[in-house]
């Protein structure tokens, strides 16, 4: 089992490591590529070449984090489709930079229009919502990985899992995350 830190313990892992003196650049694409990898080995079996996958990017950091992974399994060879919930071009600072370099690759973006865009994938990666989320989700957004879960029972039980770029943003030290 990965370990997993909560929302609180990763701000501060993430600040701890800027004071120190390391950019929050190199730390988006640490965890991206790290990520990227991780989720080859464990949920690819090994092999990204020719795999179907969706990244999910919202507007902050953690879409910065999943625009890393999308370049780095693009380059491995996978069909990589890059869904976004907001304008790229209100990106800002570090995330603004990664979506600028996967787009370098002359890989296109594509606005996320619904929950059919994740049928018939080998991986979703969910980069909607990080830890620098403030509010609590609403609708939809409540539940993690609600938009696979909207996608129907027959798909949520596909052979495409989930994976997050950091503990889902609902979950804090006291909360208790999943399906409610």
């Amino acid at each position: 089992m990965i370990p997993l830190l909560t929302r609180e313990r990763s701000r501060a892992f993430d600040a701890d490591w800027i004071a120190r003196g390391v950019p929050g650049l190199v730390l988006m694409e640490n965890a991206g590529r790290g990520a990227a990898d991780l989720a080859v080995a464990r949920l690819l079996r090994g092999d990204a070449a020719g795999k179907r996958v969706v990244i999910l990017c919202g507007r902050g950091n953690n879409a910065g984090d999943g625009f890393v992974v999308a370049r780095r399994l693009h380059v491995l060879g996978a069909d990589v489709r890059v869904l976004t919930t907001e304008d790229v071009a209100r990106l800002a600072g570090d995330a603004a930079i990664q979506a600028a370099a996967y787009r370098a690759l002359g890989a296109p973006l594509h606005p996320w229009e619904g929950a059919g865009q994740l049928a018939s994938v080998d991986l979703v990666v969910d980069a909607l919502f990080g830890t620098g989320l403030t509010r609590a989700l609403e609708g939809a957004w409540r539940t993690p990985y609600a938009p696979r879960a909207r996608a129907g029972r027959r798909s949520w039980r596909s052979t495409s899992p989930p994976a997050s770029m950091r503990t889902p943003a609902a979950c804090t030290e006291t909360s208790a995350c999943g399906p409610r």
